[in-house]
């Protein structure tokens, strides 16, 4: 499993990458503080008598230089964290002169909506905390030069009235920048981590799929090819007239055992293409699918089986047309593989049904059926029904794997010595 801890994030990059995430949110902040002016001029000239043109010139400051500013900002470098400085040492001058100006009970109502002002900026704001420290210095430093030369009100009433609740409400909005700030930090760096998880994840899924490649390139030439061979060698031993009934009877059955191992075989490889390669739709003629399949099949055992066809709507399906090859010829070749060794004639049916949402392939048999306490377990890797029939015990399990990459489901109903019947849907979503 990879691990990539916190500290391998590079301090640089997450700095980067959260000016870059929250650039355009601070400068939204400003935008809506410098509009902000309009509004509060509304409630200076409800307020205020005096000096309103002052007031006016102040909140037209506020409003147009920082809409200018980041209108400019590329030009001049700032950003957005920067533009918010600004516009709130502007607004820390215009408040400073307001709040030093007039009697103390205007200074409440101003205080009091300046505080909710701060507030609502440090939820949304995001900033560094050296701007939060140049804001508050500033902003106090401006509070005493105005209150040293134009307040009317006493100091006591001052500090109680103003300055204390004013720089809480500011001390609360600082905490909340910061606190934003270091969440926001938090949380880049493990999305940055999992990212490089995935990368490195990534790179040693191709490795291991290059492996696979070559793996699977080995069992399909180096194991089947000399397992042909062994087999070829077989039929042409078993063929010579000078050798006794015992040794053709263990003859036969080594080449059964080659052949159930070639299927062994071919079955991974089915397994591993499945896994492992994307789905690909396209149209296909199930009639004729069925039919191929089912020629294929002719000689698969020395029973005599009757093969029918009920293709019910359009003969044209749109689907993975190598999955569903493979799908078929598993239910297919297990129907005639578990048919009955008896006289009574055996069969093997397969019917199309369609549905407003789903295709349904149906494949059933008079063969020797499956126990119910087995319906589930055949589905199962390496799972086989009966010990005295060939097979690698992988065909359902992979016909399984593969409808639910298409997804499709596949149900069972059988009983022993009536017979099975296999009901594949696949969905009309893709159709």
């Amino acid at each position: 499993m990879i691990d990539i801890t916190l500290q391998e994030v590079k301090q640089d990059e997450i700095k980067k990458e959260l000016v870059a995430r929250t650039d355009q949110n601070q400068v939204n902040v400003t935008i809506a503080g410098a509009i902000a002016q309009a509004f509060w001029f509304i409630f200076d000239f409800m307020l205020i008598e005096q000096n309103i043109s002052c007031l006016f010139i102040g909140r037209l400051l506020v409003l147009f230089i920082p809409l200018i500013l980041i209108l400019f900002r590329k030009k001049v470098g700032l950003n957005g964290s920067q533009c918010f400085l600004i516009t709130s040492a502007l607004l820390s001058v215009l408040i400073s002169y307001i709040l030093n100006s007039y009697d103390e009970n205007i200074l409440l109502i101003y205080v009091f909506c300046y505080s909710i002002l701060f507030v609502c900026a440090g939820a949304l704001a995001n900033w560094e905390l050296e701007y939060s420290l140049i804001f508050v210095v500033f902003s106090l430093v401006t509070n005493l030069i105005f209150y040293n030369t134009i307040s009317t009100i006493p100091v006591d009433v001052y500090i109680v009235k103003c300055l204390v609740p004013l720089y809480s409400s500011a001390l609360i909005s600082l905490l909340m920048i910061n606190n934003r700030r270091k969440i926001l930090i938090h949380e880049l760096k493990i999305t940055r981590a999992l990212e490089l998880s995935n990368s490195r994840l990534e790179e040693q899924k191709n490795k291991i799929n290059a492996e696979l490649d070559f793996l699977i390139y080995s069992i399909s030439h180096d194991l089947r090819s000399p397992l042909m061979s062994v087999k070829g060698l077989i039929t042409l031993i078993s063929e010579t007239e000078d050798i006794s009934e015992n040794v053709k009877n263990y003859l036969k059955m080594a080449n059964v055992s080659i052949d159930r191992l070639d299927q062994t075989i071919y079955d991974i490889l089915e397994y591993s293409k499945n896994s492992r390669t994307d789905v690909q739709f396209e149209k296909l003629n199930i009639r004729e699918l069925v039919e191929l399949i089912n020629s294929d099949l002719k000689f698969y055992n020395d029973n005599s089986v009757d093969f029918q066809i009920n293709i019910i709507g359009a003969e044209e399906i749109y689907a993975d047309k190598k999955r569903i090859i493979t799908v078929v010829k598993n239910l297919v070749s297990n129907a005639v593989k578990y048919s009955k060794t008896s006289s009574e004639p055996s069969f093997v049916k397969f019917e199309t049904r369609q549905t407003p949402e789903y295709i349904e392939l149906i494949v059933s048999d008079n063969g020797i059926g499956i126990p119910k306490d087995q319906h589930q377990r055949i589905f199962e890797m390496f799972y086989r029904v009966s010990s005295r029939r060939n097979g690698s015990g992988l065909g359902l399990f992979i016909v399984k794997e593969i409808l639910e990459k298409l997804g499709g489901t596949i149900t069972v109903e059988s009983e022993p010595n009536i017979g099975s019947t296999f009901t594949v849907r696949l969905p009309k979503s893709y159709q």
